[in-house]
């Protein structure tokens, strides 16, 4: 399974992925996925994702609501829809699908929650890959024992993922980042 963000990333690699996660209503996110609707790779697309995902998309597409507005919790009520568990972040939409699916292990990659020293904010070939000043946000532990560097955003998607984490000791979590923060419950594989 993979987020949006690293289709092309993994296609360029040769690596097909199970099934594709999107959650961003933002439109500028559809450039992440534009060149690939034509895969047969299914696609997860959260009710609050940008439209243009579930309009443009060929391939299989599944249409889940996701707890991210009153508006959506009420029309899922409204219509009896199973509300899906989702924390703000496409990983835990990712993880629920895996949840869901019943997965046995679950491998977060890119999944970095924190910025190394140099402050590089995504992978290098990404949309979003930019650098960030580290200076003024907090120090916590990373990976391998080393100090990466943290924001408000990144200590929730952390805590609500260590939650859900915590909630399915069923499922063993395998945390593949090099260079992120500590994810409590996972096994750390940095090589």
């Amino acid at each position: 399974m993979a987020t949006y963000d690293k289709v092309k990333k993994l296609l360029a690699e040769q690596i097909e992925p199970d099934i594709v996660v999107v959650l961003d209503p933002q439109s500028r996110t559809y450039k992440q996925i534009e060149g690939v609707e034509d895969t047969n790779i299914p696609l997860l697309i959260a009710m609050s994702a940008f439209w243009k995902f579930a309009s443009k998309y060929k391939g299989e597409k599944y249409l889940v609501p996701v707890a991210q507005s009153k508006e959506m919790i009420q029309y899922s009520k409204e219509h009896k829809l199973d509300v899906w568990g989702c924390s703000g972040t496409v990983t835990s939409l990712a993880m629920e699908t895996a949840i869901k699916f019943g997965a046995q292990s679950v491998y977060l990659v890119g999944v970095d929650l924190a910025y190394p020293s140099t402050g590089m904010t995504h992978a290098k070939g990404t949309m979003d890959c930019s650098v960030k000043n580290v200076e003024n946000m907090e120090q916590v532990e990373g990976v391998n024992n080393q100090t990466v560097y943290s924001n408000n955003v990144f200590d929730t998607y952390r805590k609500n993922i260590e939650k859900k984490i915590s909630n399915t000791p069923q499922i063993q979590y395998y945390n593949m980042s090099r260079i992120g923060s500590r994810i409590a419950g996972t096994i750390e594989i940095t090589d």
